[in-house]
């Protein structure tokens, strides 16, 4: 049976709040998943798991330059 649990951490680097979504399957073996922040890619954390690891922005508020005006273009182009 999988499990999943959700964890907010804030990125040391460009301090955006992030949300990581860690999934716990049932695959027979184990790998290593690391939790890149969505903003800057900086490394949140890294687990030795069987599922995966999934970032979403949580709050901009903390978020400093340039890491911020960045990330709004790149979100932007995509739209």
């Amino acid at each position: 049976m999988a499990s999943a649990y959700v964890e907010e951490v804030t990125c040391p680097k460009c301090h955006t709040k992030v949300q990581v979504k860690v999934t716990n399957g049932i695959y027979p073996m184990r790998s290593t998943e690391v939790a890149n922040c969505p903003v800057c890619w900086e490394e949140l954390f890294h687990k030795n798991i069987t599922g995966d690891i999934e970032e979403s922005v949580l709050s901009l508020e903390e978020t400093i330059e340039p890491y911020l005006s960045e990330y709004k273009k790149k979100i932007e182009t995509k739209q």
